[in-house]
């Protein structure tokens, strides 16, 4: 049973009904709204959170990855300082085969054309080839030299030259043989010279 009764016109009823459905869904798209806002700040201060325990994290290790960081650079520095001690420990403790080899060349150039290097080797004694001179000790390196001369003050010479060169530790002479190459007598010499 009504308890009263609308007398408005229709045309009246009808913007009635209209703003309350406007406010109805005006209502329900605010509470929709404010619950979204509400999420999406939450999140935002989840973010911040996580974002500041990131940044405190990165603080508190920071220096020890910097550590690290010059630790590595560091060995990488150590590793490069020992191949070049190395290098320069063999530089020092050995002769170049170039320096020997230019010794020898030069001793043989005092001689003035009458010596003649046939044979040349270079290498640790024991080796193919290659005798072990008089009291040298294990760790010598050997330069065997052989070829032939005209005469014995010549090959002298060359051992003289040699030995004058404070290169080689000891320069020892074997006995010379005479021989002869187109009706001329020469000889034939072999000198071992020890190395450190």
């Amino acid at each position: 049973m009504k308890s009263h009764i609308n007398l408005l016109p229709q045309e009246n009823r009808r913007r009635l009904m209209l703003r309350l459905r406007v406010k109805q869904w005006l209502l329900i798209l605010c509470a929709v709204f404010a619950t979204g806002t509400a999420y999406a700040w939450a999140g935002y201060r989840e973010h911040l959170a996580i974002q500041k325990n990131l940044d405190i994290h990165h603080r508190t290790y920071k220096p020890i990855t910097m550590l690290k960081q010059e630790l590595n650079t560091m060995k990488e520095k150590a590793a490069i300082l020992d191949q070049r001690e190395a290098l320069a420990t063999f530089l020092v403790d050995r002769h170049p085969a170039l320096t020997l080899l230019a010794q020898v060349a030069q001793s043989a150039s005092q001689c003035r054309g009458r010596l003649q290097i046939n044979e040349l080797k270079l290498g640790k004694p024991g080796e193919k080839g290659l005798e072990r001179p008089l009291e040298s000790s294990n760790e010598t390196h050997v330069v065997l030299i052989k070829g032939t001369a005209l005469d014995i003050p010549t090959v002298t010479r060359f051992v003289d030259a040699l030995r004058g060169a404070n290169l080689f530790t000891q320069v020892d002479m074997k006995p010379t043989m005479e021989t002869t190459i187109s009706n001329q007598p020469v000889y034939n010499y072999h000198v071992a010279c020890a190395y450190q």
